[in-house]
């Protein structure tokens, strides 16, 4: 909820923080403050210390919640955004052990191409069905209803249809590379993509012209820049292939490319921007590497570890 961001931004002047602080700020009467700390841990965004009697905040999960929340607010803000046919952007919820993590891996893909979430399907969802842009921007709490829809779609695990595809396995074989294992939730490799939406579940960028594909990024541009800061990751692995490379370049103005080995860039190429960590790298959609090239999944492993 809305109120929850604003008393989030406050608790992060404070080390740890009791009922009484949460009703001092917020003007919350006691049981209010209780139910509204029971929600937050909850939802993994506030910790309980129990030595203290008293709460932390959990970052960068909290982080990412006050981030995704002032993107909502500014897409309200947009003129001549569509939302119809757009999809709600797919928002990161992070594993409690991310932070004391080594070797973290952020992958990154294209674009959603199917992310909506509804009542009844084989995940639990206590919210009302958010298809589209248009109803992320309408319902209160849809910032935390998209980081919990992430969590449960648990990297396809539950998509007999999606979990073997090319991206899927790609994306279990960096897991397995960096000693993590190849299943759940609870992991050091996380994924997300470079347009955090997309239109009528199809590619913008692949059919739609460049005016029409650049109105649509502006609802990504530089979040996936501020994720990256807040969740700070040892390596990030681009698997958008060439036809992206224009929103690469809009994301990390000034980008460096560098040639791996005897590939061409436009195969496999390290990355260089202060934005980036020192290993970051850029190949082709799986989907692609799939058809005679899954050798470059296998050198994107080796450059992991």
């Amino acid at each position: 909820m809305m109120e929850d961001f604003e008393l989030l931004d406050r608790l992060k002047k404070h080390e740890a923080f009791g009922v009484s602080t949460v009703q001092r700020i917020a003007s919350f009467g006691y049981q209010r403050a209780v139910d509204t700390i029971n929600r937050l841990e909850a939802g993994g965004v506030i910790q309980a210390n129990e030595a203290s009697s008293q709460w932390n905040m959990v970052s960068p999960k909290a982080e990412l919640l006050a981030l995704y929340e002032q993107r909502k607010a500014a897409l309200q803000e947009f003129e001549n955004l569509p939302s119809q046919g757009v999809e709600p952007l797919i928002l990161m919820d992070v594993p409690k052990g991310w932070a004391g993590a080594t070797n973290r891996v952020l992958i990154v893909g294209q674009e959603t191409l199917g992310w909506d979430f509804a009542p009844g399907d084989y995940y639990e969802w206590p919210y009302p069905p958010i298809s589209s842009l248009e109803d992320f921007l309408g319902f209160p709490d849809s910032v935390g209803a998209m980081m919990h829809g992430y969590k449960m779609f648990e990297f396809a695990r539950h998509q007999p249809g999606n979990v073997n595809s090319p991206f899927w396995r790609a994306y279990r074989q960096v897991r397995e590379a960096v000693g993590d294992d190849p299943v759940g939730f609870d992991t050091k490799v996380l994924y997300t993509n470079l347009f955090k939406t997309a239109v009528d579940g199809t590619s913008i960028v692949k059919n739609g012209t460049t005016d029409e594909a650049d109105n649509i990024w502006r609802a990504s541009a530089q979040l996936l820049t501020r994720e990256i800061e807040l969740l700070q990751p040892d390596a990030v692995v681009f698997f958008t292939g060439p036809d992206y490379d224009r929103y690469l370049e809009l994301e990390f103005p000034g980008l460096g490319w560098t040639p791996i080995g005897e590939h061409a860039q436009r195969s496999f190429a390290k990355l260089n921007h202060s934005a980036l960590p020192a290993k970051s790298y850029r190949t082709y959609h799986p989907g692609y590497l799939s058809r005679g090239n899954w050798h470059l999944v296998e050198d994107i492993c080796a450059a992991l570890v």
